[in-house]
């Protein structure tokens, strides 16, 4: 089946999250609610499933895995309702990679403290941060407003402003 707002992707992971976002879109797309409120949504997600991973229990680490994933699929429903809505604004582009940076501190965060609380190895929890390191360089240079096309828009603002 192919669909206009879903776009094509290598991963099959990332595929199904479009898919699920864009059924989440057909329901919310007539309420009142725009794309930056889906991507701020996400916050509460986040932190919700942060501390439910935090916290040792059985069950709230499944719940935790439930909000990252609704995080994840929130994170392509908001670029899908915008396209339906025809609703694109600089500030939700922007908002959407701070919120994807700041979602993976938080995930990065609660699971070194869950895995500091479970045991008191300090090797994984250096290999998260490592890892968030790394990640944060990669995003930071593929997603500097000089190099990003979504962002050109807020770069000659900012220019505006100097």
């Amino acid at each position: 089946m192919n669909n206009i707002y879903i776009k094509k992707h290598d991963q099959i992971i990332k595929y199904l999250y479009r898919w699920l976002g864009y059924y989440i879109c057909l329901l919310v797309k007539k309420l009142p609610i725009t794309p930056n409120f889906l991507t701020l949504l996400r916050f509460p997600i986040v932190v919700l499933g942060g501390y439910s991973l935090y916290i040792n229990d059985f069950y709230l680490k499944y719940l935790a895995c439930f909000f990252f994933i609704l995080f994840s699929v929130l994170d392509s429903a908001d670029g899908i309702l915008a396209r339906m809505k025809n609703n694109f604004s600089t500030l939700g582009s922007w908002l959407d990679i701070q919120t994807d940076r700041c979602g993976l501190l938080i995930m990065i965060i609660s699971i070194s403290l869950s895995n500091l609380k479970l045991n008191s190895n300090y090797f994984y929890i250096l290999l998260y941060f490592i890892t968030f390191v790394l990640l944060l360089i990669k995003d930071f240079e593929q997603e500097d407003l000089r190099n990003n096309k979504k962002l050109f828009k807020l770069n000659d603002c900012i220019k505006k402003f100097k």
